[in-house]
């Protein structure tokens, strides 16, 4: 399973146990608040599922982020440079 998608139907779901939460909590039966108890623990399951989705693809993304970092860092010396170049050779920069 795609990871995006995965987290896509996480909080599609979660959507669907907070609905459900708030219900039974304006029913204020006995039923409906035991059935609570079950639904938050599962809400907090996904939660935690859709942290780790998130951190798993994070990681693979960094990498991406550090190249394209270092990609601008060396455009902005080599800039930096030519300018210094043309001010050597008393052209404007």
């Amino acid at each position: 399973m795609d990871k995006l998608s995965g987290v896509q139907d996480l909080l599609d779901q979660n959507k669907l146990l907070i609905s459900e939460i708030n219900q039974n909590h304006e029913l204020r039966t006995p039923d409906a608040l035991q059935r609570n108890a079950l639904l938050i623990r599962q809400l907090n399951k996904n939660i935690a599922t859709v942290v780790d989705l998130y951190t798993s693809l994070t990681s693979l993304v960094e990498p991406f982020g550090a190249q394209q970092q270092q990609q601008q860092q060396q455009q902005q010396e080599a800039g930096g440079a030519q300018a210094m170049d043309a001010e050597d050779a008393g052209l404007p920069a």
